[in-house]
């Protein structure tokens, strides 16, 4: 599972060992944060402000469970799905899925589909993008292309890591990402 190392899988175990009534999220940085519930009850609090409406919220969570019970019971692709699907929500309802999809593609690279977790980090770049996270924009660009690369796909690899290069211009990008790109791709030449 070479490809596995690649994609930030402790992140996604994270989001799958959280109890099915709490939600996780990261800042820019990448650090894992949990969200509180708003005092009024009726959505979950982001880091950056967002708030679902608390039907959204709930089915999120009941794809979220049934995730997780797909990953205890060995059905990853089920499991992948139910976070595709939380995701899809989310997006609909204005807030970035980053965990969703990071969790899905990372079970994509369990069934050792790299491919399929490009695709998923393309949405959440797509998604990053049309929500102004450049900092999510980037990491996802990041990802995808390593597993566009590993998937043998070199000129779509190829396409990510320009848009990527393009993005790391800019000034909402951090010192530290910049430092790791520049880190990985030295690694893969």
């Amino acid at each position: 599972m070479r490809c596995s190392r690649l994609l930030l899988p402790t992140f996604a175990l994270v989001l799958l060992a959280t109890p099915a009534h709490a939600s996780v999220a990261s800042d820019d940085s990448g650090r894992i944060i949990l969200p509180t519930t708003s005092d009024s009850g009726r959505g979950v609090s982001r880091p950056d402000g967002e708030r679902m409406p608390e039907e959204v919220r709930a089915q999120v969570e009941s794809h979220r469970a049934q995730a997780r019970a797909y990953w205890e019971a060995g059905r990853t692709a089920q499991a992948r799905r139910e976070f595709l699907a939380a995701g899809r929500l989310m997006t609909a309802a204005g807030v970035l899925p980053t965990e969703e999809l990071l969790a899905a593609a990372t079970l994509a690279l369990v069934e050792e589909r790299p491919r399929v977790a490009a695709e998923v980090m393309d949405t959440l770049a797509a998604n990053a993008i049309t929500l102004g996270q450049p900092q999510v924009q980037a990491r996802a660009l990041l990802e995808a292309a390593s597993q566009y690369a590993i998937a043998g796909q070199k000129d779509v690899a190829r396409e990510r890591f320009a848009a990527l290069r393009a993005l790391l211009a800019s000034p909402y990008i951090t010192d530290s990402f910049r430092s790791e790109v520049a880190d990985r791709t030295a690694a893969q030449r």
